[in-house]
C-alpha cells in the first residue's frame, strides 16, 4: 500500500491492529499485518495517481532515508511473522526481498570502497569462461531496475517515449544516495529510533523554516565521489574494464548528489530539508 494513493476498509485496519508508530513506514507495516490477517489488496494497475516530487535533492534524500530506515524496521518486526505464515515459500521470499531491498545500499558502498584495495592487493585474473559468466550476472542484475522502470512507463504512458530518457538519471540518483541510505539502514539495524520528518513538496504553501546545519553527508558524498573517480582511473590504467562502468556510475552518482546537496543546503535561509542536514524549528506532525 502506498501511503498517498490508496483507500482502506476501516475493518481491515482494525483487524490488523490499527496504525502503529514503531516504524517510519507505517503504511508498509500495516499492509503486511493486514495481509497476515487474511485481507487481500486490490491493485488498479491502469489508474494513474498524480503525486508531487520532493522539493529538492535534500528533501528527496530525507524521504529515501525515512523509507530505508522504516523498511528495515518493518523487516525486523514482521519477517518472523511472515516466515510463520501459511503462504507459499515464493511469497515469503518476495516479502523478505521487498522489506530488505534497501540493504543493497550498504553493499554498493562496500563495493565502491573496496574496489581499489582489491585491485592493488591482487591483480584480477580469470578465464574467459568465468569472465563471460561474471559479465552475464552483472548484466542481468544491472538490467533489473531498468526493466522495472521501463515496464511501468510503457504501461502508464505508452506514447510518451521521452520519459524513458530520464531512466539513466534515476539510476545515477539511486547510486548517489547510497551513502545516506546506508546510514539509515545501520540506524535501523542498531535499533536507533527517530522522529517522522515530513518531506517538503513543490506545492507546499507554508514552508517550515529550518536551521541549516553543516551538510556533512554531502561532504562525505563528494569525498566518496572523488575516491570512485580515482578508483576508476586506476582500473583503466591497469586495463581492467570489467567493473569500469559501475565505478563510473558510482563516481557520477556520488559527485552529483553531493554537489547538489551542498549547493542547495546553502541556497536559501529557509531551506526545507530533513534532520540529516537541518533541524525544523517547530515540531513536525506525522503526516505523509
Amino acid at each position: 500500500f502506498n501511503g498517498t494513493a490508496g483507500i482502506w476498509r476501516h475493518q481491515a485496519i482494525q483487524d490488523a491492529g490499527g496504525w502503529q508508530a514503531d516504524t517510519l513506514t507505517e503504511d508498509m507495516d500495516l499492509s503486511y499485518r493486514a495481509q497476515l490477517h487474511g485481507w487481500k489488496p486490490f491493485y488498479l494497475i491502469n489508474l494513474v495517481v498524480p503525486a508531487e516530487i520532493p522539493q529538492n535533492i535534500n528533501a528527496f534524500k530525507s524521504q529515501q532515508f525515512r523509507w530505508a530506515k522504516g523498511s528495515i524496521q518493518t523487516a525486523k518486526k514482521l519477517i518472523p511473522r511472515v516466515l510463520e505464515a501459511e503462504c507459499s515459500l515464493f511469497t515469503k521470499i518476495q516479502a523478505i526481498f521487498h522489506m530488505t531491498h534497501y540493504l543493497i545500499h550498504p553493499i554498493m558502498v562496500w563495493l565502491a570502497f573496496f574496489a581499489m584495495p582489491l585491485l592493488l592487493i591482487n591483480h584480477i585474473q580469470m578465464s574467459r569462461f568465468l569472465m563471460v559468466c561474471l559479465l552475464g550476472l552483472i548484466l542481468v542484475s544491472a538490467l533489473g531496475p531498468f526493466t522495472l522502470y521501463i515496464a511501468a512507463q510503457i504501461t502508464l504512458h505508452p506514447r510518451e517515449y521521452r520519459r524513458l530518457a530520464m531512466i539513466p538519471v534515476l539510476s545515477i540518483l539511486g547510486v548517489g544516495i547510497a551513502l545516506s541510505n546506508t546510514r539509515a539502514v545501520l540506524q535501523a539495524v542498531r535499533g536507533k529510533t527517530g522522529p517522522f520528518v515530513r518531506t517538503p513538496k513543490q506545492g507546499d504553501q507554508n514552508t517550515i523554516p529550518y536551521r541549516i546545519r553543516m551538510p556533512w553527508m554531502a561532504v562525505g558524498e563528494l569525498i566518496m565521489g572523488a575516491y570512485c573517480w580515482a578508483s576508476l582511473l586506476v582500473f583503466l590504467e591497469r586495463g581492467t574494464w570489467i567493473i569500469g562502468p559501475f565505478l563510473l556510475l558510482y563516481a557520477t552518482g556520488f559527485s552529483l548528489v553531493g554537489f547538489l546537496s551542498l549547493m542547495q543546503s546553502f541556497s536559501s535561509p529557509r531551506d526545507t530539508v530533513s534532520g540529516e542536514t537541518s533541524t525544523p524549528v517547530p515540531s513536525t506532525t506525522g503526516t505523509i
